[in-house]
């Protein structure tokens, strides 16, 4: 699961203070980290930080509170909620360095590099990380949902489908953005229907996971329904109301540029604000 709590790391903040801390992180990991795991919510996002520097101030050498903190810079970047990414970057980088050193056995904070090094654009590295992720968590939905990002923005979508599919088996209980990460495959690949209809089926899980419409205003275009796609547009603005071409260019990390463009050109036909 997803920042699985370091025992170590609790035990010394429990002997810091017995009252707060563990609860809190509790709290934390229930309220507010998972759910912006699971859905990418702005509101999720100060929250969270706060909670993890708490932690810090408490015990610098948690490791999980580090991942935690390097995850919450890094989905500001990833989702065009700062207007300083590169920063931004630069803070993600040294949490997630920070918690790797402390534990480098953890499948977690090895796909978070993953993801981060997504955006720095380093793709060889982003791989390197993922896939000791995967060999470290054979079990580990989330390292495996993070591999099919890896292949998305490498311009391999036929890889994503069965680390999707496995990253599904091994949670009974997934988040939406696994089915939306597959729409997302079935799109690239040219499977529109099918993106069509797995992408409905996320939103049963999260009907306001802004990237299943983003899936479908693309395979809407593509498939000449444009009223439909205005429609997803709609549902994407409703969600992030400053979402525009330029953020969603600025944000996304995608190797291929006709990748990129393919997207781009179908959300503008479709009506995203520049």
């Amino acid at each position: 699961a997803i920042l699985a709590a370091d025992v170590a790391g609790f035990s010394r903040l429990v002997g810091s203070d017995e009252e707060g801390t563990l609860t809190a992180f509790k709290k934390l990991r229930r309220e507010k980290i998972e759910p912006l795991v699971a859905r990418y919510r702005r509101v999720d996002v100060l929250p969270a930080r706060r909670l993890a520097e708490r932690a810090l101030q408490l015990d610098e050498n948690y490791a999980s509170a580090w991942a935690m903190l390097g995850w919450v810079h890094w989905t500001e970047v990833f989702n065009g909620w700062t207007d300083n990414p590169d920063a931004k970057l630069d803070l993600a980088l040294d949490a997630l360095n920070r918690a790797w050193s402390i534990d480098d056995s953890n499948p977690d904070t090895l796909a978070l590099l993953a993801f981060l090094h997504l955006s720095l654009r380093k793709y060889n590295e982003a791989r390197q990380f993922i896939e000791k992720a995967m060999a470290l968590g054979p079990n580990n939905s989330f390292a495996f949902g993070v591999a099919a990002n890896v292949e998305l923005y490498c311009n391999k979508p036929e890889a994503m489908v069965p680390l999707l599919k496995r990253a599904i088996r091994l949670s009974p209980i997934y988040p939406a953005w696994y089915l939306g990460d597959l729409s997302y495959a079935y799109v690239l690949m040219g499977r529109l229907e099918e993106a069509i209809a797995t992408a409905k089926e996320s939103i049963k899980i999260d009907p306001d996971y802004v990237y299943n419409y983003h899936t479908l205003a693309i395979a809407h275009v593509e498939l000449g329904q444009i009223d439909a796609a205005r429609r997803d547009i709609e549902n994407i603005l409703r969600i992030e109301p400053k979402m525009s071409i330029r953020t969603y260019f600025e944000s996304q990390p995608y190797q291929d540029e006709a990748q990129l463009t393919r997207i781009i050109t179908a959300f503008r036909e479709a009506g995203l604000p520049e």
